[in-house]
């Protein structure tokens, strides 16, 4: 039996949450296919590796000389420059990613981003009194990526007046915090040697004033308090789970990030801007002063989540289908 094993997202040692949602589905898939779940001291035939680690991958090199490994990226460039190296991907058999436009090469395999399931938390229920307001649960972080938008969450949160709560980690820390933390960035894109950066704006706005209400526990028992929603990706060059968890919690989103129909979700999921925060600033007066697109945005969202696609897309098939591919490729090369 061919055995896998799989590293943590964050450091170079075994993943530790097979035995957990939706998790356990990919261990399962695994098993199904005929393979299983090793540690990464017990010879696997493949290493699979979530998110490169450089100094892990280096101080590991000689030990796992001659294993095979994969690489899966879960996070993009404006966080982890080094996932998006060309120069690091050539040091891995297989590559899959959960954007085409993560691709760098025709073998890249693509997978779907695993987005929450609706079951069991659903706020649609019209008896819910929301505040008439938009609510932006995000984090302040800082990038010198080309194609981050953590400065557009800055520049909209920094607009007087706007009827927007924010909530997150990181949008009460000092300037030097936040410099220090650009300094990080651009050392990692200078270590991978992309040179496709930015100077982010605004880097703190500690003092100044903004609606931040701190961080929350449970990000859709905060939604299910406001009608309206702003979305601003990570990056203009994937779709994470933040759109669809504001439409899950039956919120009526502003969305700013890649066209939602590359992903296979419907552009009329929610209302979508590019750009700057006047833009931004005339769809929040357009959304809450037209009942009709507020209405036909709701319905999109209710039937995206009965649809065949969002059923796909769901974190447990999510991760079942990126576990069939991995073990799919792994015994084609055995062949």
């Amino acid at each position: 039996m061919r055995s896998i094993a799989v590293t943590s997202q964050s450091e170079w040692r075994d993943f530790q949450f097979f035995d957990q949602e939706p998790w356990s589905e990919f261990k399962r898939e695994v098993a199904r296919r005929g393979c299983k779940i090793v540690g990464l001291n017990e010879n696997p035939d493949l290493i699979v590796v979530f998110n490169h680690k450089n100094p892990g991958y280096l101080a590991n090199k000689e030990k796992f000389k001659g294993i095979d490994k994969a690489l899966v990226i879960f996070e993009p460039a404006v966080v982890a420059p080094n996932n998006h190296a060309r120069s690091i991907r050539s040091r891995y058999k297989a590559v899959y990613v959960p954007s085409a436009m993560w691709k760098m090469e025709k073998e890249d395999r693509v997978f779907d981003w695993p987005q929450t399931s609706s079951e069991g938390i659903e706020y649609r229920d019209d008896s819910i009194i929301r505040q008439d307001r938009f609510v932006m649960i995000l984090g302040n972080h800082v990038s010198v990526g080309k194609s981050e938008l953590y400065s557009l969450r800055r520049e909209i949160a920094l607009v007087k007046d706007l009827p927007l709560d924010v909530f997150g980690p990181n949008w009460n820390e000092s300037t030097l915090r936040s410099a220090s933390r650009g300094l990080k960035s651009l050392w990692k894109f200078l270590i991978a040697r992309k040179f496709e950066i930015t100077i982010p704006n605004k880097l703190s706005i500690r003092g100044k004033s903004v609606n931040y209400l701190g961080k929350v526990d449970n990000k859709f028992d905060t939604y299910r308090k406001y009608k309206f929603a702003l979305v601003i990706e990570n990056s203009s060059d994937y779709l994470s789970e933040k759109l669809i968890d504001a439409v899950i919690s039956g919120t009526i989103p502003i969305y700013v990030g890649p066209n939602l129909e590359m992903f296979g979700v419907p552009a009329d999921l929610a209302l979508q801007v590019s750009g700057d925060a006047p833009s931004i600033q005339e769809a929040m007066g357009k959304l809450m002063n037209s009942r009709e697109v507020q209405g036909s945005i709701l319905l999109a969202g209710r039937e995206f989540l009965n649809s065949p696609k969002y059923l796909e897309m769901v974190n447990t098939r999510a991760l079942t289908k990126l576990a069939t591919m991995i073990v799919s490729d792994l015994q084609d090369g055995q062949d």
